[in-house]
């Protein structure tokens, strides 16, 4: 599994320790919408004594690009959700028909830019954290709606996030790549009370070990999951009604198979 130099305890609160960045003046406020860029870095984000210890050989100072999505019809100071998305590409986008999910769902999209399959594993993991915290840290996010999520590689990334940091994300999508679950019993007891969806599709090459996994889970006694199996889909991302479902359940407003 993946080893986490530093486990912050993530708070969704904004921290005074954070240097001023200089962010487009509505998104600091927390009032900007639709699909946009920011670049922060790490050091404005979490404060460059913890951005300096947190991952060994990053750059406490390098700006990074977030991808974010707010849906328009989100009333500014009003609760929303944060689905943090990992991508295996180096191109971040959002995935087709997402935008109208995410609009029904009211939740906030973030995703870093050039954190593909092909970045070492601990620093996507640590911009994964950090895009959580840039969003927190200027919107109001409903710390029982924060979830994490991944394609592919970004799923299997999203799988090894989810144990670690189970007090933080709430819920999880794997979609078409997840890994095989390594947990302590502590981080366990913590995902019971989580909700967790895995997606594939009839013609998915790694169909066949998302469904062990998802047994897996249950077989740990983690019982909040769903297997979503798109007898329509291949190796992709699920279409706009496939994440409503999936972001209803993790919201628990859909019972566990």
């Amino acid at each position: 599994m993946l080893k986490i130099f530093i486990a912050l305890s993530l708070s969704l609160v904004m921290l005074a320790c954070a240097q001023a960045a200089e962010l487009p003046a509505d998104f600091a406020a927390g009032e900007k919408r639709g699909w946009f860029s920011v670049k922060a870095s790490p050091a404005e984000i979490i404060g460059a004594e913890a951005a300096a210890n947190f991952v060994k050989g990053m750059d406490a100072d390098q700006d990074l690009e977030f991808l974010i999505y707010v849906p328009e019809s989100w009333e500014p100071g009003t609760p929303i959700g944060l689905l943090s998305y990992i991508t295996p590409r180096r191109q971040a986008i959002l995935p087709a028909g997402w935008g109208p999910a995410l609009d029904e769902t009211n939740m906030i999209f973030v995703e870093l830019n050039r954190s593909g399959n092909s970045r070492r594993a601990q620093y996507r993991a640590y911009e994964t954290i950090l895009a959580t915290y840039l969003i927190a840290n200027h919107y109001p996010v409903d710390a029982s709606r924060v979830y994490v999520a991944g394609f592919s590689g970004g799923g299997r990334m999203a799988s090894m996030l989810a144990p670690t940091y189970a007090a933080t994300f709430r819920g999880a999508i794997f979609i078409c790549g997840v890994n095989r679950l390594d947990a302590t019993e502590e981080q366990k007891a913590l995902m019971r009370q989580n909700r967790y969806v895995f997606y594939t599709g009839a013609r998915d090459q790694n169909r066949r070990e998302t469904r062990s996994i998802f047994s897996q889970y249950k077989n740990e006694g983690i019982e909040n999951v769903l297997l979503i199996d798109d007898r329509n889909a291949t190796h992709q991302t699920p279409r706009g009604p496939e994440l409503i479902e999936a972001i209803r359940f993790l919201d628990g407003e859909a019972e566990a198979e």
